[in-house]
């Protein structure tokens, strides 16, 4: 029910109220409980949600990981066991620039382990996790982790390097156990340094 106050003139003055002010006044007058409680509510401000952060790792994913890492127990991967390992052989200077390596930054030092030739395996799978088939090279500042694997460095711009007897030294010693399928993928100017 509205209960109406008499006014002289018109109900809402000169018709200078706006809606929300014509609102408000039916709202004052009634006195229909279920109303005011509707608008009552319909006025208080709710409380956001919380937000949920998005996980860095997903469910799935992340059982994966836990299921593998459940399956080989204490032991690392043989991958993990070759980084770790050529971590302790690593100087902190990068062979190329002379730049500093990642070998001091427990996350990061993998970046400036270099594979001397590729571990894909279109490439040369049997030599990934040889001892010999790396390289310490940088991977901030002058990229040259980045550069190598991408080709700007290339193998004929290293032969005229102070490197190539390093990288040369390292080739002889992994060439007895590149697979015979895989010794096609060997680069031509590593062919022409190979003693016997």
């Amino acid at each position: 029910m509205v209960q109406v106050i008499e006014r002289k003139g018109n109900i809402w003055g000169n018709g200078h109220l706006t809606n929300r002010l014509k609102k408000r006044l039916i709202f004052m007058a009634t006195d229909n409980s279920e109303v005011l409680n509707s608008l009552l509510k319909a006025r208080e401000k709710k409380q956001p949600k919380p937000k949920k952060a998005i996980a860095k790792v997903g469910a799935k994913k992340q059982a994966e990981k836990d299921a593998e890492k459940e399956l080989r127990g204490e032991n690392d991967t043989l991958m993990e066991n070759w980084f770790k390992n050529r971590r302790k052989e690593m100087v902190g200077v990068c062979l190329f620039c002379g730049g500093k390596t990642e070998k001091d930054n427990g996350l990061t030092y993998k970046r400036s382990i270099a594979h001397l030739l590729p571990k894909r395996n279109t490439q040369f799978p049997s030599i990934a996790y040889n001892r010999d088939n790396w390289l310490e090279l940088c991977f901030y500042g002058n990229s040259c982790h980045t550069n190598f694997d991408n080709g700007i460095i290339t193998w004929e711009l290293l032969k005229d390097s102070k490197e190539w007897d390093i990288i040369v030294k390292k080739f002889n010693k992994l060439y007895p156990f590149i697979d015979e399928f895989e010794k096609r993928n060997i680069p031509a100017l590593l062919w022409q340094e190979l003693t016997t």
